[in-house]
């Protein structure tokens, strides 16, 4: 496996466009936007096609809220349990937020994905909630299709423009 931070500093040279696929893809798990930064600048550079790297970006970010959603479907429970927890969030108050979630489901993934901050406690509350996993990866997909062409075309766009030689 290649250097991460040589990778970088050297403009991924080493890299095929498929490993620029999986190294988009997998980069979205530590900062999406990072991640469709790089990739605008590596499609505006022709490393990668803007096409693949937008699919990168936007599977990357799929798989990643989905995940997000599964891990507070997963300690979300026990989470609410706890002592400290419960001092500060009734039972009233969860059930509120799970039937708000229900029913605005599409309000929040798409608020969230274009706000930062709140994606990460919006997707954990959802499974926390055990909000409706179907309706929630339908928006997951959604919000992720619409977001990040904007964001990777954005990046190719704008490097483009402004480094051109």
């Amino acid at each position: 496996m290649p250097d991460v931070a040589a990778l970088i500093q050297n403009g991924l040279p080493e890299l095929s466009m498929a490993g620029l696929f999986v190294f988009f893809l997998v980069g979205t798990f530590v900062s999406e936007d990072g991640a469709c930064l790089l990739a605008g600048a590596a499609a505006s550079s022709g490393r990668i096609s803007l096409g693949l790297a937008v699919f990168a970006c936007f599977l990357g970010i799929f798989i990643g809220d989905v995940l997000l959603y599964g891990a507070g479907r997963a300690i979300g429970p026990r989470v609410f349990e706890r002592r400290m927890v419960r001092r500060f969030v009734s039972a009233g108050s969860i059930n509120k937020a799970a039937s708000w979630l229900g029913n605005n489901a599409g309000k929040a993934v798409f608020v969230s994905r274009f706000v930062a901050g709140l994606r990460l406690p919006t997707y954990l509350l959802a499974g926390a909630t055990r909000a409706n996993f179907a309706k929630f990866t339908f928006f997951f997909l959604l919000a992720s299709a619409v977001w990040t062409p904007i964001l990777v075309g954005s990046a190719a766009y704008s490097q483009s423009l402004l480094f051109r030689g």
